[in-house]
């Protein structure tokens, strides 16, 4: 069985501005994503802005880490406005409904998605209702800023 320890090489971080040792340019999909889902059955990221097409784009990783039973864990930031915010912190079923409200408005018309963004969302979607994603989404803090770092913690296959 493949274990995190497997090849590829491990750096300590990924930049997409990295070269590699032998002076090539750091691919974080293929180097980084790929390799690391392929040998997980856990990952949990952080990530300020996040891209459900960045899901379908690692999906040869998805194949594998889906078949193992793999979990999924995303804590992904939102620009929402101050108002949705504090409706949404309050609670109850009003807060529900506006939240589906404002990231559906984001969202946009579904027939004019890149292929790539349908995807990933298919993708989300499927992941969900396997019980295979968990999601939360972060606001801004109450100074406006947004986390732009970007991190992940992945459990290899025992």
């Amino acid at each position: 069985m493949t274990s995190l320890k497997d090849p590829p090489e491990w750096e300590v971080s990924y930049k997409t501005s990295d070269v590699t040792a032998e002076g090539v340019s750091v691919d974080i999909l293929h180097h980084f994503y790929i390799p690391v889902l392929k040998r997980s059955v856990r990952y949990d990221r952080v990530a300020g802005y996040f891209r459900s097409s960045s899901l379908a784009a690692a999906s040869q990783g998805f194949s594998a880490f889906t078949e193992k039973d793999g979990k999924m864990r995303l804590v992904v930031g939102c620009d929402l406005d101050p108002a949705d915010v504090a409706v949404i912190l309050q609670g109850g079923t009003d807060a529900e409904k506006k939240a589906a409200e404002v990231l559906k408005s984001e969202l946009g018309d579904e027939s004019q998605w890149p292929e790539e963004v349908t995807r990933g969302v298919q993708l989300l979607g499927w992941m969900l209702q396997r019980g295979q994603l968990e999601v939360r989404v972060a606001f801004r803090n109450s100074w406006g800023q947004v986390n732009y770092l970007k991190f992940a913690l992945a459990k290899k296959c025992s």
